[in-house]
């Protein structure tokens, strides 16, 4: 019996078990969330850069 990394949180057809299908689309979704999560780090990033002030008059 396999269970991913959320649980039996994308066990579709409830047998307890995670198919290929499920288990892709775990991955899709935790790939998905890391790439906003790396995606807003990036940009804080940017806005928190001198480099970033010195191209605005505030």
């Amino acid at each position: 019996m396999y269970m991913g990394i959320l649980g039996n949180l994308f066990d579709f057809n409830g047998d307890g078990d995670l198919d290929i299908f499920e288990q892709a689309t775990e991955f899709a979704f935790l790939d998905k969330m890391l790439q906003s999560a790396n995606e807003e780090k990036s940009t804080e990033d940017v806005l928190d850069s001198e480099d970033y002030d010195s191209y605005h008059d505030f």
